[in-house]
């Protein structure tokens, strides 16, 4: 049998679309630790032995719970609880070297979670999840060294989806997508450094497309079309926010009914 050599041959893009494709490949291994990364605890050995000691306010309610490690190399070591005035539990958790390590959890003074994660050495790290007071949820995804990093997913306080996108260094960057509270979309599109930027799409309530275009800065920034009823009424540019050269305007059988000219004096 005679096996024939072949050769594949794939497209790898350049320029813009080049960085675009590895910024893409870096969101996706992001989005397998968002879903993977582990709950990491600090937990001591099974015959460590523990001083406990606690602080109170004024009225007598305990303030704190402090659990330090006995018979241990470990220096500076502590579990800590925390506790409202009503002597309901605010947050719980380890501390090493007077800063936040391992998994923590917060309560709202309903004993409903606030939030939970981790920490490494007092700043968060890795998976977060936060909760509105009804204990629903209320956002979710990853941070490195304090700031939001990868995928994050927001919901509205009943539940529904609120927005998703990704972070960079904290700050919002690539494609983002926002929900109307009924589920249908809101807008779409991509930031850079916390603005739109490229072209984005908007629609209303029941989902229809009511007008698109691009962004520069937060800006509208180039050409833009809108619509009512799904059908096109007008037609434009813009330069930094402001409308520049010729509009157009359409009745709902597409006619053309109004050409206005933005000249650079207006």
């Amino acid at each position: 049998m005679i096996k024939e050599n072949k050769k594949t041959f794939a497209y790898f893009p350049k320029g813009r679309d080049r960085q675009r494709l590895f910024k893409q490949m870096k969101r996706i291994k992001q989005l397998i630790l968002f879903i993977c990364f582990p709950s990491i605890l600090l937990l001591g050995n099974e015959k460590t032995e523990y001083k406990h000691s606690a602080e109170y306010y004024e009225n007598g309610v305990k303030k704190i719970e402090i659990w330090e490690p006995l018979n241990t190399s470990e220096v500076n070591i502590a579990y800590k609880k925390f506790y409202y005035k009503n002597g309901i539990m605010e947050k719980e958790g380890w501390f090493e070297n007077e800063k936040e390590t391992g998994y923590w959890k917060q309560f709202y003074d309903n004993k409903n979670m606030m939030q939970e994660g981790n920490y490494v050495e007092g700043k968060e790290s890795g998976f977060w999840k936060q909760y509105y007071y009804n204990e629903k949820p209320k956002q979710e995804g990853n941070y490195s060294s304090g700031l939001k990093s990868g995928y994050w997913t927001f919901y509205f306080e009943n539940g529904n989806l609120k927005s998703n996108g990704w972070f960079e260094n904290g700050e919002m960057d690539d494609y983002w997508k926002f929900y109307h509270n009924n589920g249908n979309v809101k807008c779409e599109g991509y930031y850079f450094k916390n603005e739109p930027v490229e072209w984005w799409k908007y629609y209303n309530s029941s989902g229809n497309l009511i007008e698109e275009g691009s962004q520069n800065g937060g800006q509208k920034d180039g050409c833009w079309n809108y619509y009512k009823d799904n059908i096109l009424f007008s037609k434009g540019c813009y330069d930094m926010g402001l409308k520049v050269g010729y509009w157009e305007e359409y009745n709902s059988n597409a006619e053309l009914i109004s050409l206005i000219n933005y000249s650079d004096d207006n």
